[in-house]
């Protein structure tokens, strides 16, 4: 209802930081009360899991999978407010790497439906949060990035085993032209 009512329905596009006013307006969630929340969120998971009959045993002691639309709250919510003892500041630096969309509201009927989008757009975020998983090798491949110690500056990451080959495509092997007008002869 918050994003309905304070927001226009043409949607919009906000700074990442922006997810931190919709948490706290839209659903009462902060830094200091979302840990609490996702473990009312495990707790629901784990009666609904065992309503079903599958109980804890059935899973191997994790709800994982049983509930997956409150996994993936769960998910969002450690995504915006970071893991076990990420302050606040970490949180909002980090939340500057990212973008908040919302869609416009459809045209169906009943509750018109929106999305919440919270984009990654720092490659090196990504990166962290794998090896945070104890990820021992990653293998990036490609025909575009070069040059390579940018990119590695980009990732975030140290490279210590890198192959770089020089470009294989000769300049002759390249044709550049403008096409100003499609198939139809519409103008682009």
């Amino acid at each position: 209802q918050y994003i309905d009512s304070d927001l226009p329905a043409t949607g919009g596009s906000y700074t990442g930081e922006y997810i931190f006013h919709l948490m706290k307006e839209g659903l009462n969630v902060m830094h200091s009360n979302h840990v609490q929340l996702i473990n009312m969120i495990r707790r629901v998971s784990d009666f609904i899991l065992d309503v079903r009959g599958g109980g804890m045993a059935a899973v191997g002691g994790k709800t994982s999978g049983a509930t997956p639309k409150l996994d993936y709250m769960v998910s969002a919510l450690k995504k915006v407010f970071g893991g076990a003892g990420s302050t606040q500041m970490q949180c909002v630096a980090r939340a500057g790497g990212y973008r908040v969309n919302i869609t416009p509201k459809s045209g169906g009927g009943g509750g018109a439906a929106r999305t919440l989008s919270y984009w990654c757009l720092t490659p090196s975020l990504s990166l962290i949060d794998l090896k945070a998983l104890n990820v021992r090798s990653i293998l990036v491949t490609s025909g575009t990035l070069s040059p390579l110690p940018s990119y590695a500056l980009e990732l975030g990451l140290p490279f210590p085993n890198r192959l770089e080959n020089p470009h294989i495509i000769s300049s002759k092997q390249v044709h550049v032209q403008i096409i100003s007008k499609g198939v139809s002869g519409k103008h682009l």
